[in-house]
């Protein structure tokens, strides 16, 4: 009878055991042949572990084939061999042979034609392209599809029959053997998958409490990296960031046992990764081939590996994870691969959340250290000028012990101030623009002095006020101002005062003209000469002026920097 060489991936084991019992009946295989068939079944179909289900499926193949050597070949979805697990040769030499195969020769042609090839002399074939220094010799060879769900998923690859070369039976029986071994194989895989998403998910968890409740800065690398060395089964992660260089891409940090390898090939080759890294981010393609110039490069002691982005939610890729395995281990998959870039996109949105709340958190520390310099600046400095200028006013009408007394509290209130301006400035932040107004301050403390008193009066501004007068410099101007002002509401008896504030680039003016009946010597004692000492210690200049046909005109100046 003519044997299928597919059997559709949905038959139960029943119909399989079905069908091997008619080709065995047409081809007369011995009972004790059926009989290992099915307990084979049940071998590959017992463990859920997809390295331990494909070795299974290798193992039994060989055993009802008589092959000596034995391999399974796993296709990743862009058509090249993903995983490959031997049997028959020892690790020792799976070690020294390197890099397992990638799909190109005669094991290509059965990923490329998906049907059974069966040799009996592999050498003689124009698609084989021999084997690498130290394999073993092979000749006989069958390689038949494994198959899933009509989709053609590996490979078996079968050398060395102790028969001499494979048979049609031999064909026949790998082929439902590959048959059984489908559903089971997508079982096991499934299974890996949804074990494997579970523990990045829970590491994508673990990481994002820990950036969002602040345990963990937006910045950290080694607590993630140490996660995914264990994830991605990897001996190295490092991260690479963009330099002003084009063509350097080097390591900022390097985790994982082979971090500080050095005086081996692996330093070289690690050294070489970041400029592989740059290529394949220039690509920007998610799939395998898109790595395959970093992942095709043999060395001492590096593997497979892959990449994903570190940087913004947005993908702007501004650097990047590399993540490697040790030679031993085997190719990184699809799956792999996507949970690790879901895991990146995760931390991503995790760490600008972070940033977001510490930025909020920075511009409210930020608005309350404004809002306190504000009130120290307004009310508290305010007052201690008015009492000191309050207590000026009396010196001069004391006299001895008790106006000294009176003169050391004054200098004890300039102390406090100095150390309040201190305290705004240790603070971190000073009156800005946007946040403070050297004009609206005048303007408020000549509202607060005249208020009530009787007064018409103007303030008039002339030049850049806001931009040259800064915080200590719009002190001494307050201070001018108030005693300046209180001068005429307690002893002038005018009905008008006019202001005027000029700034040019290199001095600022103060001029405050009244209509009220003279300074005289009540005025000059009443503390008009501090004005006159703050003009000196800043070395400026301070004049008053008799007004006609009455009034007084007071006239102070200092340079825009202290000298």
């Amino acid at each position: 009878m003519a044997f299928s060489h597919e059997t559709d991936g949905g038959l139960s084991l029943i119909d399989l055991v079905a069908e091997v019992m008619s080709r065995a009946e047409s081809t007369e295989i011995a009972r004790e042949q059926l009989a290992r068939l099915i307990a084979a079944s049940k071998a590959i179909s017992s463990d859920l572990d997809l390295p331990t289900a494909l070795r299974n499926v290798v193992q039994v193949a060989c055993n009802l084939a008589s092959a000596r050597y034995g391999a399974v070949g796993v296709i990743s979805p862009d058509g090249m061999l993903e995983e490959f697990i031997h049997v028959g040769m020892s690790d020792g030499i799976v070690a020294e042979l390197g890099a397992p195969p990638s799909g190109h020769g005669l094991l290509g042609s059965v990923i490329a034609e998906a049907r059974p090839i069966r040799l009996e002399h592999l050498s003689r074939d124009e698609r084989s392209v021999g084997f690498p220094a130290g394999h073993p010799p092979m000749e006989s060879f069958l390689g038949v599809p494994v198959r899933v769900g009509g989709t053609v998923y590996g490979n078996l690859y079968l050398t060395g029959s102790a028969r001499g070369s494979f048979d049609a039976v031999d064909e026949q029986i790998i082929l439902t053997l590959a048959s059984m071994a489908g559903t089971a194989i997508a079982n096991a895989r499934l299974y890996e998958e949804a074990h494997l998403g579970q523990r990045w998910l829970a590491a994508s968890e673990e990481i994002n409490q820990r950036l969002l409740s602040g345990d963990l800065g937006e910045s950290d690398v080694a607590p993630i990296a140490d996660l995914i060395l264990t994830l991605a089964d990897a001996s190295f992660v490092g991260l690479v960031l963009p330099t002003d260089d084009p063509d350097a891409l080097p390591f900022a940090q390097k985790f994982g046992p082979l971090a500080d390898a050095t005086g081996t090939v692996a330093d070289d080759e690690i050294a070489a990764l970041p400029g592989r890294v740059r290529r394949a981010l220039e690509l920007k393609d998610d799939r395998p081939s898109a790595f395959r110039d970093i992942e095709l490069w043999a060395s001492a002691l590096i593997g497979s590996t892959m990449v994903i982005p570190w940087g913004d939610i947005e993908a702007t890729r501004e650097g990047a994870l590399v993540i490697t395995r040790d030679r031993t281990g085997h190719p990184y998959t699809v799956a792999e691969r996507r949970m690790a870039k879901r895991f990146a996109r995760s931390v991503a949105i995790a760490r600008e959340l972070a940033m977001a709340r510490n930025n909020r958190e920075h511009v409210a520390l930020t608005d309350e250290r404004d809002r306190i310099a504000r009130d120290l600046h307004d009310h508290v400095i305010q007052s201690l000028f008015a009492v000191g200028l309050g207590l000026q006013s009396i010196v001069g009408s004391t006299s001895g012990q008790a106006a000294a007394r009176i003169s050391a509290q004054v200098d004890a209130i300039d102390v406090t101030i100095r150390q309040i301006r201190q305290t705004i400035f240790q603070l971190g932040t000073t009156p800005s623009a946007t946040t403070w107004s050297q004009k609206k301050r005048f303007n408020q403390l000549v509202r607060e002095i005249l208020e009530g008193e009787g007064i018409d009066s103007s303030l008039d501004f002339r030049g850049p006020v806001d931009t040259l007068i800064d915080s200590e410099l719009g002190d001494e101007v307050s201070a001018v101002l108030r005693e300046a002002l209180s001068n005429v509401v307690r002893h002038a008896e005018a009905t008008r005062v006019d202001i005027t504030i000029a700034v040019s680039a290199t001095e600022v003016r103060v001029v405050v003209t009244d209509n009220g009946r003279g300074l005289g010597e009540v005025g000059k004692r009443s503390g008009l000469d501090n004005l006159d000492h703050r003009a000196s210690a800043r070395g400026g200049r301070f004049a008053t002026a008799a007004r006609a046909p009455s009034g007084t005109t007071i006239d102070w100046a200092v340079p825009v920097v202290s000298q």
